[in-house]
């Protein structure tokens, strides 16, 4: 009996959250190395599993990179309402905690070049064929076009301050916080801070 306990532990720490991606990973490396391929593709099999594993790679450095600046971005909103608020009539000391659905995306152009060559070839039997070949490349410069920015949609706002707990107070901070950020009142929470 306690053999089977010790494998149930064992097939729950193997089937954690964390070892999720890894599973995914392995997936997508099997996937990759079924796929049939005529004879001289191994390099293009060899550089298509590379390029799933800087792809993954890359998607977790930039999760981490949002996150910090997603944070950034909410400390500042959040100091900067702490500011306003604390210099309103009635509310005395104020907290602020801002959630935010995303972080501030910037969209970026790229200069694109496209030829397309077309040939008529005809051989000495009579035959004949059109050869098409198409090229596209993607110039990078060293400051990109920037064309829009799109800001983080705040979700929702708690404010806890000295003075809450009064209707005009707590009425003020939620008409502010709804006029700054475009959210609908009952996404802003307003409690009396503790002496």
């Amino acid at each position: 009996m306690k053999e089977g306990k010790v494998e149930t532990k064992t097939w729950k720490n193997i089937f954690r959250k964390e070892n999720f991606l890894l599973f995914v990973l392995a997936g997508i490396c099997l996937l990759i190395i079924a796929m049939p391929m005529g004879k001289g593709d191994k390099s293009t099999q060899s550089s298509l599993l590379e390029n799933v594993f800087q792809d993954t790679k890359n998607d977790s450095v930039g999760l981490e990179q949002e996150e910090k600046e997603k944070a950034s971005q909410t400390e500042e909103m959040e100091n900067r309402l702490q500011k306003i608020l604390a210099q309103m009539y009635g509310v005395g000391k104020v907290q602020v905690m801002i959630t935010l659905e995303c972080s501030e995306e910037i969209i970026i152009e790229k200069e694109i070049k496209r030829e397309a060559k077309r040939t008529q070839e005809s051989d000495s039997a009579g035959g004949s064929r059109i050869v098409t070949e198409e090229k596209e490349e993607s110039e990078s410069k060293d400051s990109p076009l920037i064309s829009k920015t799109v800001y983080p949609k705040v979700q929702g706002v708690v404010v806890v301050a000295q003075g809450a707990g009064t209707g005009h107070v707590n009425n003020d901070i939620v008409e502010i916080v709804g006029a700054l950020f475009g959210i609908e009142a009952h996404k802003v929470k307003v409690v009396k801070m503790k002496s």
